[in-house]
């Protein structure tokens, strides 16, 4: 019926996800009603970038990591109209990855225009989206994670982020699972809210802070360049990373996840692996 923003360039880090918009005629209750379905897509390109990129205003007081909400009500925006058409619709939203978090909060705007009883949201590998002042349980929301995969912890639950509505988390290997939490609770350690992401720079020479070293957002677009280029390891990678001492605030959380790019025998790396839709199959049929 529709899509939009399957046109963006590689190099586009704007808040956006490409959306496809799909229609036909159910019954529910016996009634026939208009179903709509919202399909937003995961990371592509540039959008890599902005998925690390949680708070572009740089401050604490956002209650919804603003690069996904942006996402979000960008889609609304575009298939607003095409619903409005019809007299009773019913809506549902789903998404994976960076789509799951575009799909999640999307659900929530559609819910307070349409009403919960016409709006149903599904998302998997989704990052957290808000942090506060939402009180309404929207139990028509529901969020599938697995508990190994790191991404479900981005932006940080130590910062108070969660996922709107009901939050199912799928059981995985255990030490998959502590190496999830390790590596939340190393990047909280050095950027411990929302600003300090942002503006604390850290030596990476020494302990400390420093005007010559970089913040903990300069350190995750590292890590993206790295994962675009297929190399989750940091020693060939290009950047200021490479450097990084054994002395550094950073060597932690920098060693964490060269031990995640040398696990899955998949070639990507653990830290991947965790994220794939295929694990997320295999968790949610048993295996």
């Amino acid at each position: 019926m529709k899509q939009g923003n399957f046109d963006k360039a590689d190099d586009d880090i704007s808040h956006t996800c490409a959306y496809t918009l799909a229609k036909r005629t159910i019954a529910i209750g016996g009634v026939n009603r208009m179903l709509y379905v919202i399909a937003v897509r995961g990371t592509y390109g540039g959008e890599w970038y902005s998925n690390f990129d949680f708070a572009p205003s740089h401050t604490d007081n956002g209650a919804f990591a603003e690069n996904f909400l942006f996402a979000a009500e960008d889609v609304l925006i575009g298939i607003k109209d095409y619903v409005d058409i019809s007299e009773n619709p019913f809506i549902v939203a789903t998404g994976y990855s960076r789509g799951a978090a575009c799909a999640n909060i999307l659900s929530l705007l559609l819910d307070s225009i349409y009403g919960g009883a016409s709006v149903s949201g599904y998302s998997f590998a989704t990052p957290p989206t808000y942090r506060d002042g939402i009180e309404k349980e929207y139990k028509n929301i529901f969020v599938i994670n697995n508990k190994a995969d790191l991404v479900p912890y981005l932006p940080l639950r130590q910062w108070g982020y969660r996922s709107v509505g009901t939050e199912i988390w799928l059981d995985a290997d255990p030490d998959g699972v502590e190496k999830a939490g390790e590596t939340a609770e190393m990047l909280y350690s050095v950027a411990p809210s929302v600003i300090s992401y942002y503006n604390d720079r850290h030596s990476l020479t020494s302990s400390g802070l420093s005007d010559e070293g970089i913040t903990a957002y300069e350190l995750m677009l590292t890590v993206c360049a790295a994962a675009r280029n297929g190399n989750f390891g940091f020693g060939n990678s290009t950047g200021k990373v490479d450097i990084i001492s054994d002395a550094s605030d950073f060597a932690p959380l920098a060693e964490q996840f060269s031990e995640w790019s040398k696990n899955g025998g998949s070639g990507f790396g653990e830290i991947v692996k965790q994220h794939m839709p295929t694990t997320y199959q295999k968790l949610l049929n048993g295996r």
